[in-house]
């Protein structure tokens, strides 16, 4: 496991992350000039933004950061438990990510 500080708060990730991690790692942000960007829409929006397939949360704490409420959706038990660790100082309030261990369809059913 290893952390770093991101523009948006102190990031934990996977050391053997090739790719969030890896990014993370060599320059403290993840997607570059598409962070900021997605962060600006969010902040420009009354409403809810959706982060489905969340990972690690980088992209929920973006948004958080501008002040949108966020949903954050990601299945995979250990990914979700950094994405609470990581979005942990966006949910203390009204503004904040509200994580939501699920994966999203258009049909019901379990994955194989």
């Amino acid at each position: 496991m290893k952390s770093c500080q991101t523009a948006y708060g102190p990031c934990k990730f996977y050391g053997k992350d090739m790719f969030i991690g890896r990014s993370l790692y060599a320059y403290g942000e993840w997607g570059g000039e598409e962070a900021s960007v997605i962060a600006g829409l969010a902040a420009s929006s009354d409403g809810i933004a959706l982060d489905v397939g969340a990972n690690i949360g980088f992209m929920s704490m973006a948004m958080a950061s501008s002040g949108c409420k966020v949903m954050a959706f990601e299945p995979q038990p250990a990914l979700c438990d950094l994405l609470l660790e990581n979005t942990a100082q966006y949910r203390r309030n009204d503004v904040g990510v509200m994580v939501l261990p699920f994966a999203l369809s258009d049909f019901n059913g379990k994955s194989t």
